[in-house]
């Protein structure tokens, strides 16, 4: 970002300077199109044309959810980004908390899916253009002189409720005092998980957005609201499940995690094979059951091979039949997965596959520029993440599939 600003920024001057000959010259004739440095934009030409300049700002740096279970950095910015939408009203500011539950645009091809966010979503996260609807929205306070009974407001954004006292009031009539306005959007986000609800309404939910009644039983409405504050604990803090793998002396476990943020049970998944890393090799192990895992290493490897051990350049299965089994690198195989992770599918494909398409070494053809996810793996000291992550989406996918065959089976029409 710094690099393609000082390249507009130097682009603006050297059209400011030429125009002073030619005043009538346009800036889409004039700058350089070297995509190595920048992507031009319309608003970036007009920009250009009325001499403004930009700058950079570590501030503008954000956690954004770019694909289902993959997160990226990115820029935000109204003076860079093209379509900023709603999205500085969710999220003012890195320190701004929200939910947002995104589904698909209208005349998409693919069935129905959603998912919840607590940070910005790219636009493409959800076929043709994600849709989204926030628990909270902020407004910039504009009080000059406030009064006793103004709220407190040290970052200068006042929070306002996205679900309206008119549903909720509905829902607190049918069901008791109790509901709160997160009951009734944990609702919505269960509901939208109902198999029924999807299927008796597919073709509509393609050209429309999703209209939901509210249950009228109470059971069902508490059933819906408890199921998508589960689901959305699971879509949310998967990074941060309590349990992690461990590779020690050959044998294969998911030990706790020392993550003070751990909120999210992970159960013992599949087995792994694993393959001597040469030329670290020591006495081959028996098989192990621990916790329910089985495993067949086959070799131990020492600790400063680890970053070798678990690098990632592209998972891939043994074939496009065969999902049973996930080749990580060529050192690690995890086999026996339940075919029902492959289930839980957002945006047209599963969470799982969603991982290996993101998590791989990528060079943009344009730009040059590599993204390789151990890069962050490495920064963070923490060269187990992917794998990790791979283990994490397949136990959450297998747990939102029996969430969902769990739900309430409402009567429509």
């Amino acid at each position: 970002m710094k690099e393609s600003l000082l390249f507009y920024n130097s682009e603006l001057a050297r059209y400011n300077s030429a125009r002073i000959e030619n005043p009538i010259l346009k800036a889409k004739n004039f700058v350089s199109y070297n995509k190595a440095h920048i992507s031009w934009s319309r608003a970036f030409l007009k920009d250009v044309a009325t001499n403004r300049s930009k700058s950079f700002s570590n501030q503008n740096i954000r956690p954004a959810l770019y694909r289902p279970f993959f997160k990226q950095h990115l820029y935000f910015s109204r003076e860079v980004n093209n379509v900023v939408s709603r999205m500085d009203s969710f999220f003012p500011t890195p320190n701004h908390k929200n939910l947002v539950i995104c589904v698909h645009g209208l005349g998409g091809k693919k069935e129905f899916s959603t998912i919840v966010t607590n940070c910005i979503p790219d636009l493409n996260c959800l076929e043709a253009g994600a849709k989204c609807f926030p628990l909270y929205t902020y407004q910039e306070a504009t009080t000059q002189n406030p009064t006793l009974f103004d709220p407190v407001s040290p970052t200068k954004y006042l929070r306002r409720d996205a679900i309206s006292n008119f549903i909720l009031e509905r829902a607190q009539k049918q069901y008791g005092r109790g509901v709160s306005k997160e009951d009734v959007f944990y609702y919505v986000y269960g509901f939208l998980h109902s198999p029924k609800y999807r299927k008796s309404f597919a073709s509509d939910l393609k050209k429309m957005l999703p209209r939901l009644p509210l249950a009228d039983d109470p059971k069902d409405f508490w059933a819906f609201s408890k199921a998508g504050r589960k689901l959305a604990h699971l879509h949310l803090d998967y990074e941060t499940m309590n349990k992690e793998f461990v590779l020690q002396d050959g044998v294969i476990d998911f030990q706790q995690s020392n993550s003070p943020l751990s909120p999210v049970e992970i159960r013992p998944l599949s087995p792994v094979e694993i393959r001597p890393l040469s030329p670290v090799e020591i006495r081959p192990l028996s098989s192990v059951e621990m916790n329910g895992l089985v495993a067949e290493p086959r070799a131990s490897f020492l600790t400063p091979r680890d970053y070798e051990l678990y690098r990632v350049e592209k998972m891939r299965f043994p074939s496009k039949t065969n999902k049973s089994k996930i080749i990580f690198n060529p050192h690690i195989t995890l086999v026996n997965i339940p075919t029902s992770a492959y289930e839980y599918v957002v945006n047209g494909k599963s969470a799982i596959e969603w991982v290996m398409e993101r998590y791989q070494i990528t060079t943009h053809k344009e730009s040059g520029i590599v993204n390789n996810p151990n890069d962050w793996a490495t920064e963070h000291n923490n060269p187990k993440y992917i794998l990790n992550l791979l283990f994490r989406v397949i136990s959450l996918s297998v747990e939102t599939v029996e969430i969902e065959q769990g739900l309430p089976v409402m009567k429509f029409g």
